[in-house]
C-alpha cells in the first residue's frame, strides 16, 4: 500500500534530519498516512468479512491490538536502551517501506494467479 511506503519514507527521514519545522510536518503527514492506511484495512475487513460475524471480527482485532499495545512499548523502550532514537527511526522506517512495496505487489499478484 503506498501510505504504508510514505510512512516508511517519512518515519527513517527521522532519523535523518535535524530541522524541528521538517519533523513537525513529517509527522503532520505521517499521521495523514497512518489513518489512510487504517481506513483501508477497515474497509477490507468489512468487504471480506460476512455480515453477521463483523462486529465479532472486529472486537477480536481490537482485542489483539489493545493487548499487544503493552508488548510493543516494552520493546521500544527496550530498543532505545540499545540505539539511538535516530538509528531506531531510520530502520524501521526502512523496514516498513519495504514491506509496504512488497504489499504493493499483492494485487498484481493476485490478478496474476485469477483469485477474486
Amino acid at each position: 500500500m503506498l501510505s504504508s511506503v510514505l510512512v516508511g519514507v517519512f518515519l527513517a527521514s527521522l532519523g535523518i534530519v535535524n530541522s524541528y519545522i521538517y519533523v513537525l510536518i513529517a509527522l503532520l503527514i505521517l499521521g495523514f498516512m497512518t489513518e489512510i492506511g487504517n481506513i483501508n484495512e477497515n474497509l477490507l475487513i468489512q468487504r471480506i468479512t460476512p455480515e453477521n460475524t463483523r462486529g465479532r471480527v472486529f472486537a477480536l482485532r481490537s482485542t489483539i491490538d489493545d493487548s499487544l499495545r503493552p508488548f510493543s512499548y516494552a520493546f521500544a523502550g527496550i530498543m532505545a536502551t540499545f540505539f539511538s532514537l535516530k538509528s531506531l527511526f531510520l530502520v524501521f522506517g526502512i523496514i516498513t517501506s519495504i514491506l509496504g512495496i512488497f504489499y504493493l505487489f499483492i494485487p498484481y499478484q493476485m490478478k496474476k494467479r485469477n483469485v477474486s
